[in-house]
């Protein structure tokens, strides 16, 4: 009896230390396992002031090259052609003959129209000295009034078909003229769809001329930049292709944006050097420029992973998230258009463990 007091005994203490131990270790793991309140810690942090001064930044854009000046060649009448002196990366001139269209029915019908002239002109004469006749029979009581009226009325019918009859010989030849294929632009021909003997109207492209002695290429900037330039500004054309750089010149800025809120942007360049860019050249288009009386901190300030720009500032200690609209920016300062104002702390170093409301301690203060 003894002996199983003294079991029972030793079996309770047992089970006692296990549940005291399996208590105590539960109470370490909840400990472990608390959230700490990290509100009351402050965050070190480096912080500069917003200040106002002038940003010299440059923007690049993609663009690809085109020509300034290109143009179709056509015929302003049917027919065959005759003649035609084109071939690829031939040079021409603006109103150069550069082909024919054949003329043989047109120079007939010239002279049909010039023979239709010569008899009008003679029937124009005769009718108008039959007018003055019973005119003059007229006045003298000699020959009626309804003579003369028909006289005069004939006179004039010729007078018409005598202007008629110029006026289609004026025709003949102007389509003669016209049967002449022009260039209607200085450049390189880039197209050949036509040849000699073939049949073409009006409708049909004969060719294609393309100017490259000056080119265009055009971007598509953020309202952000759009204001800062203006027509007549030069800008870097960096073709990585050629490695040269190329300056050109703003001739157009939209003044609408599209869908996306882009603006248009063409720049003229010249090609004047002994290296040329020819259309279709990929480029990138360098914008420099200043702003001045502006709001600047370190690019260093904007916070990385958010949508929009994002900056935390300090006040009293504490900081605060403060969503900022940028302009310009260069390797070292970025312009804020909106949502910070001359003097306010901006944090520049520690900003990945901030939140907003977070105590903060300044380290170079």
């Amino acid at each position: 009896m003894k002996k199983n007091t003294i079991i029972i005994a030793v079996l309770i203490i047992i089970i006692t230390a296990i549940f005291v131990t399996l208590a105590r270790n539960k109470y370490k793991i909840n400990k472990k396992n608390e959230a700490i309140d990290r509100t009351k810690i402050p965050v070190s942090v480096t912080t500069q002031k917003a200040v106002l001064g002038e940003l010299l930044s440059s923007s690049n854009y993609p663009a690809t090259i085109k020509a300034q000046n290109e143009a179709n060649i056509f015929s302003q009448i049917s027919g065959i052609i005759s003649h035609l002196n084109l071939e690829l990366g031939q040079v021409v001139s603006k109103g150069q003959v550069i082909g024919e269209i054949d003329t043989r029915t047109l120079v007939i019908n010239l002279q049909i129209a010039e023979a239709a002239y010569k008899t009008a002109k003679l029937n124009k004469a005769k009718l108008l000295d039959d007018y003055k006749r019973a005119e003059d029979l007229f006045k003298h009581k000699a020959g009626t009034e309804a003579n003369m009226i028909n006289a005069k009325f004939s006179s004039d019918k010729a007078n018409i078909d005598c202007e008629n009859a110029l006026h289609q010989v004026k025709f003949n030849k102007q389509q003669i003229a016209n049967a002449n294929i022009i260039s209607p632009l200085s450049g390189i021909v880039n197209v050949k769809n036509s040849k000699e003997g073939e049949f073409i109207s009006p409708s049909m492209t004969i060719g294609s001329i393309t100017n490259i002695s000056t080119v265009k290429a055009t971007a598509f900037v953020n309202q952000s930049l759009v204001y800062s330039l203006s027509i007549g500004q030069t800008v870097n054309v960096n073709a990585s292709a050629l490695a040269t750089n190329f300056s050109g010149k703003i001739q157009y800025i939209s003044p609408k944006a599209d869908a996306n809120h882009n603006y248009q942007i063409d720049v003229l360049v010249s090609n004047n050097g002994t290296v040329r860019l020819k259309p279709g050249t990929d480029v990138e288009l360098q914008f420099n420029t200043k702003s001045s009386n502006s709001i600047l901190i370190p690019i260093l300030a904007l916070v990385a992973d958010r949508k929009e720009s994002f900056v935390f500032v300090i006040e009293n200690g504490i900081s605060k998230g403060r969503t900022v609209k940028i302009g310009g920016s260069n390797n070292e300062k970025v312009q804020v258009l909106s949502g910070l104002e001359e003097n306010d702390e901006v944090v520049v170093n520690g900003q990945i463990n901030l939140f907003d409301g977070c105590k903060v301690k300044v380290l170079n203060k």
